[in-house]
């Protein structure tokens, strides 16, 4: 994410956590103009906050970088010695149909712990032109 335009946010360790992870992320993407799919980006988001929240007390960073019409967006655990996030979790993440790439990484720089990221597809959905409308069939 060096050397790119990016945010960060400290959020609390909590299951309440992923909700306000997902309304940081999608307030973000508007303010930089991007029109997203939001229950995509907010189910990305929710699949890797999973990952890293136990409700230790800890608190988790949430990282995120726009590139075109993509969004790196990674979650840190903070908590060295911890595992990483299962393979079945890292699968899941990857069969989202907004996520282009994904997966796991362990930092060797004290304190970060364990990381899930994503690469999140920020193309908006496509919608019917103004005045298109769906026609019935059949004489319904």
């Amino acid at each position: 994410m060096a050397n790119r335009r990016g945010v960060n946010w400290l959020l609390e360790n909590g299951r309440w956590t992923a909700g306000k992870a997902g309304r940081r992320v999608l307030a973000q993407l508007r303010d930089w103009g991007y029109a997203v799919d939001e229950a995509a980006v907010t189910e990305v988001v929710t699949l890797l906050v999973d990952q890293v929240v136990d409700d230790t007390g800890h608190r988790i960073s949430l990282h995120m970088s726009p590139r075109d019409q993509h969004a790196l967006v990674v979650l840190l655990s903070h908590q060295s010695g911890r595992p990483p996030a299962e393979e079945s979790a890292v699968r899941a993440i990857a069969a989202h149909r907004s996520v282009v790439s994904c997966g796991t990484d362990t930092s060797d720089q004290v304190g970060d712990g364990p990381s899930v990221w994503a690469v999140v597809d920020l193309t908006p959905p496509k919608r019917l032109p103004t005045g298109v409308g769906v026609a019935r069939l059949g004489g319904c």
